[in-house]
């Protein structure tokens, strides 16, 4: 198997202006790029989320107690 070293005239064959290859590769590798951010920015929302959610946080506070004397004050009921 003979092994192919990538020059500088296989560059300039693929970025030609008569080459539609040279475009496609570019904005393969530009949606690539955006496709690895948008992957890699989820992922670590959600590790950042799910750290949330699942560490043991939960403090128990007394429900609120109803004022019943500042209720009757204000006379909505008849």
């Amino acid at each position: 198997m003979a092994k192919r070293k990538l020059s500088l005239k296989f560059f300039k064959k693929i970025f030609t202006s008569r080459s539609k290859h040279g475009f496609f590769i570019i904005m393969a590798v530009i949606l690539f790029a955006i496709a690895s951010i948008i992957i890699v920015y989820n992922f670590i929302f959600l590790v950042a989320n799910f750290t949330k959610v699942l560490s043991p946080t939960a403090v128990k506070t007394p429900p609120p107690q109803f004022d019943i004397q500042g209720f009757e004050k204000l006379g909505l009921i008849k």
